[in-house]
């Protein structure tokens, strides 16, 4: 046993000689420590215990929290995903406190979380990214973890934990109708950018072009602004839209700058097959002559304040209103200028698909 003596109320008494000053604390109280070893959470021997909890924040945000049995300091992994392609997807860390609690930063976009299913996820790492602390309890490459959450790889063991929970009253049938607008819009963007590929696939090689390139003065400026267009509207961010297609407006308006410089490069040899496969040229190619079919589907329609919502299809539209079908059969008449930003991009993919099936016919 040791004896440590802490002094309170610092009443000092000094004796002085020539050699040295002594300071004496007037009271004391005496601690004892015995040897063991610091008090934590985790046992060796005991199985890994990990709970994980969703805490709803407000405007649909959330955060993950919950207790474990691992040592004070373990670094873990936290993340939410949505359950759809495309869909949100976040990532964060905290370490374990003394009481054994953890607790992340708050996840979900600016406007909150989107309505629909999600995967929480708490991760171990592996021992190397944990400290020499930590790496002492439950061994150089986390041999000592024990228990059902524990997964043994490559370069050691980790420990993991899920949980699946849902944002808004309907979530399947919200998550349903996102996706029946990503394909849409997806397929927007895909032709509308095929289109001006062909475009520009006739009229690299002309002696104007080569004169001219995309100067204001010349004819092919408007071809500058319409690919300029597409690309500034073409969402950002983490959105249901695949990334590749979303950035091909951009990769075509790269493919064009370069044709001002050279009929053919190593950056367009590598880039022109890559862009076609992303916009699926060769189907467009093959379809380009049919009008587009048109199938209405159900989808959720909100207004801007998001108080109004609604399941249907869109039956009928004007300039200025549009007439949805509901399933049971009603119709319900929306101005246009009431709709959600989303509901509106939907109905300007439908306008410009409606123009071009016109053309083609």
């Amino acid at each position: 046993m040791f004896e440590f003596i802490i002094p309170i109320k610092t009443a000092w008494l000094y004796k002085r000689s020539a050699m040295e000053v002594t300071l004496l604390p007037r009271f004391s109280i005496v601690f004892a420590l015995f040897l063991f070893p610091t008090l934590n959470a985790f046992a060796l021997g005991d199985d890994v215990e990990l709970v994980l909890t969703i805490v709803e924040q407000p405007d649909n945000h959330v955060q993950l929290a919950g207790t474990t049995n691992l040592p004070p300091g373990t670094k873990l992994m936290l993340s939410v995903k949505e359950k759809m392609e495309n869909g949100f997807s976040g990532q964060s860390s905290c370490i374990v406190s003394k009481d054994g609690t953890f607790r992340s930063e708050t996840f979900g976009p600016r406007d909150g979380l989107k309505d629909g299913r999600y995967i929480a996820q708490a991760v171990m790492p592996i021992s190397a990214a944990q400290t020499a602390d930590v790496k002492k309890l439950i061994g150089d490459k986390g041999e000592k973890l024990t228990g059902p959450l524990v997964e043994t790889g490559r370069f050691g063991r980790t420990v993991s934990q899920r949980t699946g929970f849902s944002i808004g009253e309907d979530p399947d049938a919200a998550q349903a109708a996102r996706i029946s607008d990503a394909i849409a819009a997806t397929a927007v963007i895909k032709r509308n950018v095929c289109v001006l590929l062909e475009q520009l696939l006739k009229f690299k090689d002309e002696p104007k072009f080569r004169e001219f390139g995309f100067g204001t003065a010349g004819p092919y400026n408007k071809w500058l602004k319409s690919v300029e267009a597409l690309r500034d509207s073409t969402p950002t961010g983490q959105h249901p839209i695949p990334l590749l297609v979303r950035t091909a407006p951009g990769d075509l308006l790269m493919l064009g700058m370069d044709y001002t410089r050279n009929r053919e490069s190593d950056y367009s040899r590598q880039m022109l097959p890559e862009l076609k496969e992303t916009i699926e040229y060769s189907k467009y190619l093959a379809t380009k002559g049919k009008p587009l079919a048109r199938t209405p589907v159900f989808r959720t329609w909100k207004d801007s304040t998001g108080k109004f919502s609604v399941e249907a299809k869109l039956v009928k539209k004007s300039t200025t209103h549009v007439v949805l079908r509901k399933k049971d059969g009603a119709t319900v008449n929306v101005a246009i200028a009431n709709l959600s930003a989303a509901d509106k991009e939907f109905l300007s993919g439908e306008a410009s698909s409606e123009s071009q099936g016109r053309q083609k016919q």
